[in-house]
């Protein structure tokens, strides 16, 4: 390495962290001794995330004058920027209407489903659609008018008579807008007919780990908006007679990166993960079975919402370690921050690995084939992958070829952690993963990830969701227990793993060992905390002298 002149050694380091993409966040890093793969870097940069240039779209959509007006609520006065929609100036004035289309991060959204109605108290029974109506001054709005009511209960109704009633058997059950709304409404009153209709053509797409039930949705625009704002149109608006929202054909020969974005947003249970809740119950229950549980950080920070707990209130770690032991003594538990520190450690040698053959034309480690392209991209996320894939299949070189966390967790749980410390046949294995996104149910599913003879390195995937409603279905509350270590061997990790958790929180490890191995000192940040590639404002940069 002493060989590689200092300048193109950080050249092209800085070239790698260009193009190191995490949960949305880049963090550019450049140098003039490189033009032309800082030009590739840029074009990337360019084409690839469409997300960025949408979240840009959406911050300009929403963005508001500083022109104040005012106007009465309920009677109440109040001040707002002058393009704010009428919906959020309600919100303001502490007086509330449904909506079900519209979505404050969605600056598209809204004006479908009319259940957001509202009145102008000068020309009583005029309806306004508030979520779709900028503010004015001088407006007088009820939100409770007696037509407002009724226009909002009826249209309600009506969307519910082609609505399944399968309400208790359905993955959104206790979780649906609209069985809140109908509650609230006391829909049942207007006297729309029940009958549930015939199960339409369409169906239930289940032909990725997300499924959507065409005869659930409410054709609301949620998950279409959702979509775009995530840079992809795997999910669109159709008019065919009647507006109606799917794809063109089936997800799995769609755009779809099995985000699950579109899962946290719909109103109803039109669209939700494959559950694997049972199969992991029964693998639990059979006590032939050693279930190897992996969680990954985000986890810990989500889930006590589920519990009643306010974002960002309470982390839950140990506990739901206690929460798991508590299914029997067949179960352990692992934490996916010792692979994500694997990750960072694999992908920084790799870079170093790329930047040597790239310079001097040979090898210190891996094999001949190994492929060398710059920039290098991480290769944790598997919804990232599959993007490239589906979208940039000629820069597939670049990602790294490490694999996620999970992965490596799951091959060893499968390998090392049953011979060496299980001593158990990994066939009695069953290696369950926690995690927050759905995009890992389909990771589990690669090549990749399964062992010579096809079996799979992780068998289950519970998202967040799935493990609170697994936790209620056994009348167990994390929050109520007290904390239980992690099971030893791979249950210990360092603060480079946890911030995995955080948007940019690969980049920032990534940025913080490949400054160590390469200088042989910590990077020059109080506590390591590179702040400048923190946040959500799109993309972040940063330069970090050598």
């Amino acid at each position: 390495m002493k060989k590689i002149h200092r300048a193109r050694l950080i050249a092209w380091c800085c070239i790698f962290v260009c193009g190191l993409i995490s949960g949305g966040a880049v963090a550019k890093i450049y140098s003039q001794a490189a033009p032309n793969y800082i030009m590739i870097s840029r074009l990337i940069v360019r084409r690839a995330p469409l997300t960025l240039r949408s979240l840009a779209t959406t911050a300009q959509a929403q963005e508001v004058t500083g022109e104040l007006v005012s106007l009465k609520i309920d009677g109440k006065e109040v001040k707002v920027p002058k393009s704010t929609m009428l919906v959020e100036a309600i919100k303001k004035a502490g007086s509330t209407v449904p909506t079900m289309c519209y979505h404050p991060d969605l600056p598209h959204s809204g004006g479908i489903c009319r259940v957001c109605l509202v009145e102008n108290a000068k020309a009583p029974g005029y309806p306004i659609i508030s979520c779709k109506t900028p503010v004015a001054e001088g407006m007088d709005i009820l939100t409770q008018g007696l037509k407002s009511k009724e226009y909002r209960q009826s249209n309600l109704a009506m969307m519910l008579a082609e609505h399944p009633k399968a309400c208790l058997s359905c993955p959104a059950n206790t979780n649906c807008q609209v069985q809140s709304l109908s509650s609230q409404m006391n829909v049942g009153q207007c006297g729309v007919s029940q009958v549930t209709p015939p199960r339409t053509k369409r169906g239930i797409d289940k032909t990725t780990p997300i499924w959507r039930d065409n005869d659930k949705c409410i054709n609301c625009d949620i998950c279409v908006q959702t979509c775009k704002m995530q840079g992809l149109t795997a999910l669109g608006s159709y008019n065919t007679g009647e507006h109606w929202v799917g794809t063109m054909g089936t997800l799995d020969v769609s755009e779809c990166i099995h985000c699950g974005q579109c899962i946290n947003r719909c109103p109803v249970g039109a669209i939700t993960e494959a559950s694997e809740v049972k199969e992991v119950l029964d693998a639990m229950n059979d006590p032939k079975k050693t279930v190897v549980f992996q969680m990954a950080p985000s986890v810990r920070v989500a889930l006590a919402e589920e519990f009643g707990c306010k974002p960002g209130e309470r982390i839950l770690k140990n506990e739901v370690v206690t929460a798991l032991k508590a299914y029997g003594p067949n179960v352990v538990v692992l934490d996916t921050d010792f692979t994500a520190d694997l990750t960072i450690i694999e992908e920084g040698h790799e870079l170093i690995e790329r930047l040597y053959r790239t310079v001097t034309g040979k090898k210190l480690l891996g094999g001949d084939k190994m492929p060398i392209n710059l920039p290098m991209f991480t290769s944790c996320c598997p919804g990232w992958v599959t993007f490239m894939e589906k979208n940039y299949p000629e820069l597939l070189d670049h990602l790294s070829t490490c694999k996620s966390p999970q992965g490596m967790l799951g091959g060893l749980i499968k390998g090392y952690w049953a011979k060496e410390v299980g001593k158990v046949d990994p066939k009695n294995i069953v290696s369950v993963s926690i995690m927050p996104c759905s995009a890992k149910k389909f990771e589990k599913e690669r090549p990749q990830l399964k062992a010579d003879n096809g079996d799979k390195d992780v068998d289950y995937v519970l998202t967040t969701r799935e493990l609170a409603k697994m936790f209620k279905q056994s009348n167990i509350d994390p929050t109520k227990l007290e904390k239980m270590p992690f099971d030893k061997t791979m249950g210990d990790s360092t603060g480079a793993a946890v911030i995995f958790g955080v948007t940019g929180g690969v980049m920032e490890a990534a940025l913080r060992t490949a400054y160590e191995v390469i200088t042989g000192r910590p990077v020059p940040f109080k506590n390591l905390n590179i702040e400048p590639v923190r946040g959500m404002e799109g993309i972040r940069e940063a330069g970090i002298k050598l």
